[in-house]
């Protein structure tokens, strides 16, 4: 059964980085439905690297991390599943860290 989850990927730009002397992490969130949180992730992380890709910049975004919020029919973020990448390419793989939500979106 899919549910909808909102998925945040965190992420750094290294040369950008290195030519402003700012070092920063951001984050950006993607709504998707999804039939697990591992898959909501993957979903996520393509919409990340199409935006990327489609951005015109030339520094490369390298993620940090990425997780899945599940998103409950009245919008109240109630659990969060976390995710990091295994390596700078790699998949991301299930810390087993489960948090409890109850903030409102």
């Amino acid at each position: 059964m899919e549910r909808g989850y909102r998925v945040v990927v965190e992420y750094q730009e290294p040369a950008y980085e290195l030519r402003s002397g700012h070092d920063s992490v951001y984050k950006v969130a993607y709504d998707v439905r999804a039939a697990s949180p591992a898959q909501a992730v993957r979903m996520g992380l393509d919409e990340f690297h199409t935006t990327a890709r489609l951005s015109n910049v030339s520094w490369a975004r390298e993620v940090r991390r990425a997780f899945a919020v599940v998103l409950a029919p009245d919008e109240t973020l109630h659990a969060e599943f976390l995710y990091k990448p295994s390596g700078q390419d790699g998949p991301p793989q299930d810390t087993g860290e489960r948090r409890s939500k109850s903030r409102v979106a």
